[in-house]
């Protein structure tokens, strides 16, 4: 049997939730395999939604609401997501960010298994914001199948999440 075991950041007072709900993220995911090899999978492993995963502390690693990765995450998830990708480029300085905020912890949970939901900190990440273009926050971007489908930039209504999703 292989096991997945996701290890996870410092967990802070409000049980793990950072900006608007969004995990600190795993710091590594470990794939044990039958005969006791081990293999980094580094964060890009959580993309796939059919796999378990649990964490170290015995509680499981939650797929119900946004993921906060690093931009050296991306490209792996991205690649080798069974599921579509809705990234949302953030900064915490800013106020159209925060207006989303419920609107993809909402999103996350009600599609759970569906889709995931990751956020990046453009401020942490200026080098993966440059290489995708990104001019204004927030800029979600929708990835299916590797490549990039949709992209909307400044805060939007659920419905045009969905539709986003849909197309």
């Amino acid at each position: 049997m292989t096991s997945v075991v996701a290890t996870h950041n410092t967990i802070d007072g409000d049980g793990g939730r950072g900006f608007g709900g969004a995990r600190d993220g795993p710091t590594a995911l470990r794939e044990t395999t039958d005969d006791g090899h081990i293999r980094n999978r580094g964060a890009q492993g959580h993309a796939s939604l059919r796999v378990l995963l649990e964490a170290e502390c015995g509680r499981p690693f939650l797929l119900d609401r946004p993921i906060k990765v690093g931009g050296e995450d991306l490209d792996g998830m991205v690649r080798e997501s069974d599921v579509p990708i809705l990234v949302d480029f953030y900064a915490d300085w800013c106020g159209p960010c925060k207006i989303m905020a419920p609107v993809l912890d909402a999103l996350a949970s009600d599609r759970v298994g569906e889709i995931l939901v990751a956020k990046i900190d453009t401020d942490a990440n200026p080098r993966v914001s440059g290489s995708l273009g990104i001019r204004g926050i927030p800029t979600l971007i929708l990835f299916r199948g590797g490549s990039e489908v949709a992209r909307k930039t400044g805060a939007v209504p659920r419905n045009v999440l969905e539709e986003m999703l849909g197309e």
